[in-house]
């Protein structure tokens, strides 16, 4: 009945397929199905894309290290640049801390007062001849000094160091020169000290007249230690005379002292 009634309609009865779907049109719907999915390959393209072969990672791994390092020497420029420009200034302040309250020079000889200050030795002792007051307090003070040596060690160190303006370099070594050459007190005059303080002071002198005077007290100084060697040789040659000509070395250093003045 359902048949005859479909052919009335002027239609064609469809025909059941049973079995399986045939092998052409069954490849050709994976096949659309695989078109619209992903590629598996082409997802792993783009995650990692391959990396190129050659020198040139090595060349950029080089290059990295180098900057790296270069960076870290950068830095460690410019920490040791900021260290010495610290030191610098503590050395200035160690200078300016080393001056004589009075003459407001580098010290040479310098020595404790009463007051706890250190000053220069000439400067206090001409300071103390006309008053007994501290020069840096103004309250009363004694006229006991004590040598500062931890004070001019330090000094020294400093100046020999080159760690000194020339300015302040050319009076210490004339300043010092003059004090070794005339020292009286125990063990006596260091005249190879002054020799070479004076040769310095030529070394740095800015003058015709600043040289002139360091080559005349260096000349001085020679004559010094020329004569200090004549009155030795002449002791030991004639040992029977030592005394006499040790009184008439020191009449002659007085007739020396009254040519001067």
């Amino acid at each position: 009945q359902a048949s005859s009634a479909y052919h009335e309609g002027g239609g064609a009865m469809p025909r059941e397929v049973s079995g399986p779907m045939p092998r052409g049109r069954a490849e050709a719907g994976a096949m659309e199905q695989l078109a619209d999915q992903p590629h598996p390959k082409r997802r792993l393209s783009r995650k990692a894309p391959p990396c190129s072969t050659g020198a040139a990672p090595t060349e950029t791994a080089a290059e990295g290290r180098e900057e790296r390092c270069s960076k870290r020497r950068c830095g460690g420029s410019s920490s040791s640049s900021s260290s010495a420009t610290s030191a610098m200034a503590v050395v200035q302040r160690i200078i300016e801390h080393h001056k004589c309250p009075i003459t407001q020079q580098l010290l040479v000889d310098p020595v404790m007062a009463d007051d706890g200050h250190i000053y220069e030795r000439r400067a206090l002792e001409s300071w103390l001849a006309t008053r007994r007051s501290s020069p840096t307090t103004n309250r009363p003070m004694g006229c006991l000094v004590v040598p500062a040596l931890s004070s001019r060690q330090t000094i020294n160190e400093l100046v020999e160091e080159g760690m000194v303006d020339r300015e302040t370099l050319k009076i210490f070594f004339s300043e010092r020169g003059r004090i070794r050459a005339t020292r009286t007190s125990l063990p006596g005059p260091d005249l190879d000290g002054a020799k070479k303080d004076f040769e310095k002071s030529i070394d740095l002198a800015d003058t015709e007249a600043q040289r002139r005077l360091a080559e005349f007290q260096l000349g001085a100084v020679k004559w010094l230690q020329e004569g200090a060697a004549l009155s030795r040789h002449v002791a030991n040659a004639s040992s029977g005379f030592s005394a006499e000509l040790r009184s008439w070395m020191l009449e002659f250093g007085d007739a020396a002292r009254a040519a001067v003045a």
